[in-house]
């Protein structure tokens, strides 16, 4: 599901692939499809970073879009997309959805208003062309999304790139080209970022050995699993922010 992230207070940068993007206060960032990202944020105690993020429908901006008329409409592009000055109208929306948070029975009323004025607002602005190649149901963008539901809900196991082609609608060479297109990542690397940061929420969260976990992911070798994390982290499991307990080492 797309995310819609305006920070508020402090920056974020966020990565996917070799693409990065710094966010800075007053700025939004689009995050159109579910990527594996890596993130840091500039803050302090004194200026504690502040964002706040709204989920958008898809499906809700084609039909808005389509109310709206016809409009030019660009390639789909990539997953992430920079909205440097939002206008003050997206900012007093967004200010309005905010205000609802605790507020049940006045949201059952006002939100669903609410989310449709965000939606349309964010057609009007510097991203709405993209955004209405984004969400054509015949876009690239659309079908490689249902190639990417299939990796993020299968990611422990093999699936050859004519599988998820298949599931895209596409050849294996044009899918290739267009998954990369979109998300930053070959359809491998993707599936090895997903495995790699599951792994490590399971040693850090969970207590599992860097061996359990690499099994659990999908890993073959806990060999390769630590030269991946090592690659990836830049540090090997037993290194991370995580504590692998001693007596979990050998568990399987």
């Amino acid at each position: 599901m797309p995310v819609l992230c305006l920070v508020l207070q402090g920056a974020k940068q966020v990565a996917v692939g070799e693409e990065a993007h710094l966010v800075g206060a007053g700025q939004a960032l689009l995050v159109s499809m579910e990527v594996p990202v890596t993130a840091s944020m500039d803050a302090s105690e004194a200026q504690p970073y502040l964002a706040v993020a709204v989920d958008l429908d898809v499906a809700l901006l084609d039909e808005v879009a389509r109310q709206g008329g016809e409009a030019e409409a660009l390639p789909s592009g990539g997953a992430i997309a920079l909205l440097d000055r939002p206008c003050d109208r997206l900012l007093d929306c967004l200010g309005r959805i905010v205000a609802l948070s605790g507020r049940p029975q006045e949201a059952a009323v006002l939100l669903p208003g609410l989310r449709r004025e965000l939606h349309y607002l964010l057609l009007l602005g510097p991203l709405g062309p993209a955004l209405r190649g984004r969400a054509r149901p015949d876009s690239h963008h659309r079908r490689i999304g249902r190639a990417v539901a299939l990796l993020r809900s299968a990611f422990h196991e093999p699936l050859p790139v004519v599988t998820l082609a298949h599931a895209a609608g596409m050849s294996a060479s044009a899918f290739h080209y267009h998954f990369k297109a979109v998300t930053h990542l070959s359809p491998r690397q993707y599936q090895k970022q997903l495995r790699l940061l599951e792994a490590r929420r399971l040693m850090r969260m969970e207590g599992a050995s860097a061996r359990n976990a690499a099994f659990r992911v999908g890993y073959a070798s806990p060999q390769q699993f630590t030269r991946d994390h090592a690659r990836h982290f830049g540090v090997p499991p037993r290194r991370g922010l995580y504590v692998e307990p001693e007596h979990a080492v050998a568990a399987e």
